[in-house]
């Protein structure tokens, strides 16, 4: 094996490790617990199709597309009533700049904001349609009408009727929520 063959082969093992961490974050973030995450990762990844070798890129699309659907599919299990659309959305009296709901966080900082005991617990409160929610958008990455196709696609009772419009209302009020736990964290640190 030259230098170069070998370089590929780190490469390729680096991105294969980092593929696995960041399923391994959606489905540990969406569905709370570990082992079932590690399980659903692997689950996912042996259905992929797509030569991981030769196209990388597209197997770790498809493994992601697989392990959301199932998640969201699990936790619609779990919570069928949860995923209904609601009723009433709360006035829009956003706490965050509309703009904000269109730019996804990256996996690096979901992971740092969420590496805390406090965040793992806030993270458990949501509801389980903004927990989905939240996840989706902020981690898997997925705009409005995906994370909206997401949960019609769950099986819930009432989850059909989801719109972009009602996921961005949702994702807004969570990351309120997150706001305001980070800025409880933030003003309990803070000498007096």
């Amino acid at each position: 094996m030259n230098d170069q063959d070998c370089s590929e082969a780190v490469a390729g093992q680096l991105m294969a490790e980092d593929t696995a961490l960041h399923l391994f974050q959606i489905a540990a973030l969406m569905l709370g617990d570990e082992q079932e995450a590690v399980s659903l990762v692997e689950e996912s990844v042996a259905k992929v199709e797509t030569d991981p070798c030769a196209q990388g890129t597209l197997a770790y699309a498809e493994a992601r597309t697989l392990l959301v659907k199932t998640a969201v599919q699990r936790m619609a299990g779990r919570y069928p009533e949860a995923f209904a659309v609601p009723s009433a959305q709360p006035a829009d009296s956003s706490c965050l700049d509309p703009d904000l709901e269109a730019s996804a966080l990256t996996g690096e900082q979901i992971g740092a904001m969420v590496s805390g005991a406090g965040m793992r617990e806030w993270l458990g409160r949501l509801a389980p349609a903004l927990r989905a929610i939240f996840v989706l958008r902020a981690v898997a990455g997925q705009d409005g009408e995906q994370t909206a196709e997401s949960l019609r696609q769950s099986g819930a009772r009432g989850a059909q009727a989801w719109r972009r419009d009602q996921v961005g209302a949702a994702y807004r009020q969570a990351l309120c929520s997150l706001a305001s736990c980070l800025m409880s964290a933030q003003t309990a640190l803070v000498p007096a």
